[in-house]
């Protein structure tokens, strides 16, 4: 590590909001990702002030150190132009910022200080459109390219596309977001997010999305079917409410994460409310085990106070009891004193390990956003820590601490910290990843960790295919995350399992004519 220069201690923002509320502070989190982003920076010119403003400056950014103090204390909002400038100057994977930044809020409204131009009716930006689409079309495009085209047709109002045309995009990209890795994969969920959401492209998205999550030859580490979240249609819901009763799995998981969000904004008509109660109250009456209650607890925070009364009457276990009141009255899912002391010394572990030349307070936000990926009640919030954080310079140090998380008797946090590593591991967590998916004794580890190594694991070794094949059982859960990886790691064994019959044989020959798509973040 760098010797850190003497002087006052860098202080990072914080989010004032309480973990329990529905709200974040969004702004001091973009601010928090760039301010880390830069200080942390393994070339100690860039983490200067001085001569990162000198960066900006050259590519055209209007800068001086009062701005770029307000943006990185989050007094002021940035553009897209200023995150780009950043990802560019600290030699980033391009749209890695702006994907952890996008995913903070709903579609509907714009995490940037200002919205984007509308293209101008001119040659270059029709130019600009034609090499997108030539490029999406052909299956050769870039995650980054998917996500500007996404948002290039869907907030500009001047821009038409023929129901075929919709249909053909959204078809193509749910198909790629199955056997995408590492930035393929969160920038393509980001670019049909908003795809979903536009009312041109909604009804189009909404049937691949459908197509292909009930695929038996596909696997998901998160699930489209939160992408339904923000639309508003009764056979989407009538759907996603009937998930509600299937054993845990990732549709139900995706089924809670989008009826809660449709609970949460008032999306949901008072029949489906109660549905929405009663699939709660099932859930927690017939499972035992915070690991399978999940799903409930994140639908129960999201319910009106009536009905959340009405299930703690109703509720008879104290085991259940307890879980309801830690994630009604912390946003929790353990003690809160405990959920912090855990995060607060995985964080000042992580931020020690991470080169800075900057004397730097203990990071308040580094805390708060590991508390939220492994404990806290609901889905979003963290899909959403932990995606911020794979964006940040954290994330190559945070994958050991979450991999020792794996080995904890709690199967609860043991699954939350592999499901985090599916956006936080690289390569170095690649070998503990595949211990844990062959010899934990817990199937639903195993499971986790299956899906954790697809998204790390490149190309298979003779001996790990021969280790995931030897552990692979018939069919189950286990089967089908198995076949995810040996078809992202492109298995040659996937040749002789493609002529099985069921399951087995129909992901074989799935991933035999698609193959994987691998874009890793970057370290910075």
């Amino acid at each position: 590590m760098a010797t850190r220069r003497r002087g006052r201690p860098y202080r990072l923002p914080s989010d004032p909001t309480p973990l329990q509320s529905h709200e974040v502070g969004l702004r001091q989190r973009i601010a928090w990702l760039l301010g880390v982003s830069r200080i942390h920076s393994t070339d100690p010119d860039l983490a200067r002030r001085d001569r990162f403003l000198e960066q900006l400056r050259s590519r055209g950014v209007v800068v001086d150190t009062s701005r770029l103090s307000r943006w990185e204390s989050g007094q002021m909002s940035v553009s897209r132009a200023v995150v780009t400038a950043y990802e560019e100057v600290l030699g980033l994977a391009r749209r890695q910022l702006a994907v952890g930044i996008v995913a903070l809020s709903p579609t509907s409204e714009d995490p940037f200080g200002s919205g984007r131009a509308p293209l101008q009716d001119s040659i270059l930006a029709h130019e600009q459109l034609d090499g997108h689409f030539e490029d999406v079309l052909r299956g050769r495009a870039p995650g980054h390219l998917w996500l500007e085209l996404s948002e290039l047709i869907t907030s500009d109002p001047h821009v038409y596309l023929m129901q075929e045309t919709w249909s053909q995009l959204t078809e193509l990209l749910a198909t790629e977001l199955g056997r995408s890795t590492g930035m393929a994969f969160l920038s393509r969920f980001q670019a049909q997010r908003m795809l979903v959401a536009h009312p041109g492209s909604r009804r189009a998205a909404v049937r691949a999305i459908g197509t292909v999550v009930t695929s038996p030859a596909t696997e998901f580490v998160l699930h489209p079917l939160s992408l339904l979240e923000e639309v508003q249609d009764p056979q989407a819901d009538d759907l996603l409410l009937r998930l509600l009763h299937e054993p845990p799995s990732h549709r139900r998981a995706g089924a809670s994460w989008a009826v809660a969000s449709k609970a949460a904004s008032g999306h949901l008509a008072p029949p489906d409310l109660a549905r929405a109660e009663s699939a709660t109250l099932e859930i927690l009456e017939r499972t035992r085990g915070l690991l399978a209650r999940l799903d409930a607890l994140n639908l129960y925070v999201h319910l009106p106070p009536a009905a959340q009364q009405r299930i703690s009457r109703r509720l008879v276990d104290h085991e259940s009891a307890d879980h309801i009141d830690l994630a009604r009255v912390h946003g929790l899912i353990e003690a809160p004193e405990a959920a912090r002391a855990v995060a607060s010394r995985i964080a000042e572990s992580v931020q020690g390990r991470t080169h800075t030349d900057h004397l730097v307070e203990l990071d308040p936000m580094l805390a708060r956003l590991v508390c939220e990926m492994l404990f806290h009640a609901r889905h979003a919030r963290r899909h959403q820590a932990a995606l911020l954080l794979a964006a940040s310079p954290y994330r190559a140090e945070l994958g050991a601490s979450l991999s020792a998380l794996a080995a904890r008797p709690d199967e609860a946090v043991a699954v939350n910290a592999l499901h985090a590593l599916t956006q936080v591991a690289d390569s170095d967590q690649r070998g503990e990843l595949l211990r844990i998916a062959v010899r934990d004794p817990r199937a639903s580890v195993r499971v986790a960790a299956l899906m954790a190594l697809g998204q790390v694991v490149g190309p298979l070794t003779a001996d790990e295919e021969r280790l995931l094949v030897g552990a692979m059982p018939d069919s189950g859960p286990l089967c089908s995350a198995t076949m995810y990886v040996l078809g992202i790691g492109g298995a040659t064994s996937l040749t002789s399992m493609s002529s099985d019959d069921g399951v087995r044989g129909q992901s074989a020959r799935w991933w035999g004519r698609s193959g994987a798509i691998t874009e890793p973040m970057a370290r910075s």
